[in-house]
This record gives C-alpha cells, structure tokens and sequence, in this order.
C-alpha cells in the first residue's frame, strides 16, 4: 500500500504551516494503518518541492517529495485546482490517493480553504 498525499504550493500559508507539518507528525499513524509509502506532491518545480521538504524536517516521516509542475498526472484525473482568481494559476489539489498494486483505490479531496 502506498498513499500520495498533495497540496497547492509549497511555502503557501495553509500548506507550509499545517498541511505538510501535519502529514510529517501523522506519518507513524498513516503507517500504522498499513501504507508503507507516503509520497507529498505539489506544484513547485523539483528544487523547491526538495527544499521545502528538508527545510520542514520530513527525512524518515515522507519517503517521496515529488513535483507535479507539469500537471501531467493532476490533469488526467481531474485534480488540477485552478486559482486564477487569486493570481497563483493552476495549482494541485488537496487530495490524497490510497494506492494499492499501482491501482488507486481511494480519492480523498479536500476542501478548498482559499
């Protein structure tokens, strides 16, 4: 079991203070219900998606820091959050993915807070 975890943009208010910390505290209980891989996901190029992660200590808590900036994967499922209207563009989502053999096999999305 793997879970993929995504948020609109490092270093944005809600994901830099609560977002990402929070899935960082919570990983021994994300583990404990039997995922064995947690990847974070979200918009930024690479370099920044790396550097938040080191800069907000999830070594050992997150395996996986990934960047979702071409929107390849957030496009294709409908993921894609569209924050035009507050001058940051296309963004990923809130949601997270229990994924299981490489098939998904729940969609949480979360609530737009902006």
């Amino acid at each position: 079991w793997g879970r993929e975890l995504a948020a609109p943009g490092a270093y944005t208010p809600d994901c830099h203070l609560t977002h990402l910390p929070g899935f960082r505290d919570r990983a021994a209980d994300v583990r404990a219900a039997g995922f064995d891989l947690i990847v974070f996901c979200t918009a930024n190029d690479p370099f920044v998606v790396h550097a938040w992660g080191r800069e907000n200590g999830v070594q050992g808590a997150i395996d996986y820091m990934a960047s979702a900036g071409n929107f390849a994967m957030t496009n294709a499922t409908g993921l894609t959050l569209d924050l035009d209207a507050y001058g940051m563009g296309l963004r990923t989502n809130r949601f997270a993915l229990a994924i299981d053999d490489n098939t998904v096999t729940h969609v949480f999305i979360g609530e737009d807070s902006m």
